[in-house]
């Protein structure tokens, strides 16, 4: 299940520009690359530190698994520079640079790819945000793992 979060902390003066569905080319995964986190969180820190608009995710994935939709999927937030305009963020909460995320978390991250598998009609490339930006996100397990599980063509 995906729950959505409607109070998430965000601006009164900035707003994130919206798109259309088949503007979605792929879905990048980030790590928090923090031991702990939440949604809230990630907002307070995105809107108040960062100044953006709001959280600059669409999903975030606890560390129980638990699935938060944070953004509408049209809504181009700001989580990976250069390509926010053509893609969907998921952060999953934890650094995966040393460990594999637990099965609860990778069950969640096939749910998430799938619920936008099944919204979009086509399976998206999935790519990590190393893909873009000289950083360890979401982190050497994690990439390794998305990279062999998750093979899939640019379709769009």
């Amino acid at each position: 299940m995906i729950d959505i979060v409607c109070n998430l902390p965000t601006r009164d003066d900035k707003f994130y520009r919206q798109r259309d569905l088949k503007d979605i080319k792929q879905i990048i995964i980030h790590h928090s690359a923090t031991s702990s986190g939440s949604p809230e969180s990630f907002a307070r820190y995105h809107v108040e530190k960062k100044g953006w608009p709001g959280i600059g995710y669409h999903i975030v994935i606890d560390k129980n698994g638990n699935i938060c939709k944070t953004n509408f999927t049209t809504t181009i937030s700001y989580h990976c520079s250069g390509q926010n305009h053509n893609s969907i963020g998921v952060c999953v909460i934890g650094n995966y640079d040393n460990v594999l995320p637990d099965g609860n978390i990778l069950s969640s991250l096939h749910d998430v790819i799938k619920y936008y598998d099944k919204m979009l009609g086509v399976e998206l490339p999935i790519k990590g945000h190393r893909d873009f930006k000289a950083t360890s996100c979401p982190g050497d397990k994690l990439y390794e793992y998305i990279k062999n599980t998750f093979k899939r063509d640019e379709k769009r």
